[in-house]
């Protein structure tokens, strides 16, 4: 079986080039035989090597959802139906939660040589790129609009970089301080009926942040996306409540809006940013669909 390696050197703040040279690298060869291996070198990489990817029979993502992305586009925008194989040191990992993949390196790669394809939503989203034009693209875990866009910015500006958990705290505390709600509209969804928001996350996997369990009720192979909303109030309740959302209990509290649906539309008087997986990618508006059974995972 010819399989394609795609490493993302830079993931976890450099963690992921040391651990694939360690550790990584020979469990492959041992579980999967024979690699083609590739490094990104910056923004785009992945998507291309996945795009050259006609004669592979498997691509894996040594990266974190990032790096996950971009392979996921790059093969869709090539109509190639490859499964994809997760190896993740990323900052986040917040995709590999929802499906279960918590253990080793060699546990994940185990999985892999003696898993099967299974196939899993994506959210196909349209929005304003960073360069003001309309853009369409899928995203594999969840999309962020608002305040957790803003914390993903200051994230991924840093000068030096935290892993984990600890990068987003470490920029979610200056964004709070500075950062108030954002006035959002809601033209396809009623539960959302708040006029500004501090963030909604659009989910089709259940965590972001290093571990928030934001969109509890997710499922990525339910033909839904799990949208929830943290309508404004005063931020010391905010502050107060927020320790929720990493066990998913936050959608009780009652400025929280959640809904359930297979598509949204958004938009915004001021502007407002948007991460997918981790990356900031543009404002609003936003349209997102879900693409059901789009990409399929070894598991």
């Amino acid at each position: 079986m010819n399989t394609l390696v795609v490493v993302n050197p830079a993931a976890s703040a450099g963690r992921a080039i040391k651990d694939y040279k360690n550790t990584i690298e020979e469990l492959l060869h041992k579980y999967l035989g024979d690699l083609t291996v590739k490094y990104t070198s910056g923004v785009g990489d992945a998507a291309r090597f996945a795009i050259k990817g006609e004669r592979f029979d498997r691509v894996i993502c040594v990266g974190g959802d990032g790096t996950l992305n971009e392979i996921v586009n790059g093969l869709h925008n090539a109509n190639l139906d490859i499964p994809v194989g997760l190896v993740s040191v990323g900052t986040g990992n917040d995709f590999k939660k929802t499906l279960g993949l918590i253990g080793s390196y060699e546990y994940m790669i185990q999985r892999i040589a003696n898993g099967k394809p299974k196939s899993f939503d994506l959210l196909e989203a349209t929005y304003k790129g960073l360069d003001g034009k309309m853009i369409t693209r899928l995203a594999v875990n969840i999309i962020g609009v608002g305040f957790d866009a803003a914390v993903s910015q200051r994230i991924n500006n840093a000068r030096f970089k935290v892993r984990g958990k600890m990068s987003y705290v470490l920029s979610f505390l200056p964004e709070f301080i500075t950062t108030g709600t954002y006035p959002v509209d809601f033209s396809t969804n009623g539960n959302f009926v708040q006029e500004s928001y501090y963030f909604v996350a659009f989910g089709n996997g259940k965590y972001f942040g290093g571990g928030m369990k934001v969109c509890p009720d997710a499922e990525p192979d339910d033909g839904y996306i799990d949208a929830v909303g943290i309508g404004g109030m005063p931020k010391l309740r905010l502050l107060y409540h927020f320790p929720k959302i990493y066990k998913g209990t936050h959608i009780s509290v009652k400025e929280v809006d959640h809904a359930k649906a297979k598509e949204f539309d958004v938009k915004g008087t001021k502007e407002t940013p948007i991460e997918m997986d981790g990356e900031v990618v543009g404002t609003l508006p936003l349209k997102i669909r879900i693409k059901e059974k789009a990409v399929k995972i070894l598991l």
